[in-house]
């Protein structure tokens, strides 16, 4: 059976801390990254000015834009867990 020296498990349980901390703050900013895309796309895909629609072609590129920005999303999402587990 070993037997934990505090001198040794001090620095250990500093290092815990400091990772703990970072993570919270990759998490705080993940989140944020996510809101500020979340309302970036729904401004770019969604035109709510209402006394000035766009003209149909105009509609439609902006739909297809959408659509393709959506499968990026998609795919680089698919990648980064993939890219995770292979790392794990």
């Amino acid at each position: 059976m070993m037997w934990c020296v505090t001198e040794h498990l001090t620095p250990m349980v500093d290092s815990v801390i400091k990772i703990s901390e970072e993570l919270t703050q990759i998490e705080t900013l993940q989140h944020h990254m996510r809101i500020r895309e979340q309302s970036h796309r729904d401004c770019m895909c969604r035109p709510t000015d209402a006394l000035q629609p766009l003209p149909t072609h105009s509609f439609v590129v902006l739909l297809v834009l959408c659509a393709a920005a959506e499968s990026t999303n998609a795919r680089v999402q698919w990648m980064s867990i993939l890219e995770s587990v292979r790392r794990s």
